[in-house]
């Protein structure tokens, strides 16, 4: 697994095993913060439980994108470690990803302030 660009729209991996009761997702986005730092957000856990996730901050893209392939890199080993390997899927989207239905022009009605 490997990539050459950030994943600013979220990339989203699952190992399913039923046999073995294995269900596991994983997940890696990037966004800039209002400081123009690279944000790396990963969240992990077993499928329909809550999970764990974890930010991280990175000055240099550069950095931020070692940083991500690393983390496929250790994803493309779990069929060595689990028995089972990650595939990808279309990802559920945060409600940061969604578009808000207003026209970017249109102004918040002031009983929303």
């Amino acid at each position: 697994m490997g990539m050459n660009t950030l994943p600013f729209l979220p990339l989203e991996l699952v190992a399913v095993d039923a046999a073995r009761n294995i269900r596991r997702r994983w997940r890696v986005a990037a966004f800039r913060d209002l400081f123009g730092q690279v944000m790396i957000e990963t969240g992990w856990g077993r499928i329909g439980g809550r999970g764990r996730s974890l930010v991280r901050s990175f000055a240099d893209e550069a950095d931020a994108l070692r940083y991500v392939q690393a983390l496929l890199v250790r994803r493309g080993s779990a069929t060595r470690r689990i028995g089972v390997g990650y595939r990808p899927i279309n990802p559920t989207r945060r409600s940061v990803d969604r578009p808000t239905g207003r026209a970017p022009s249109t102004p918040v009605p002031s009983s929303h302030i």
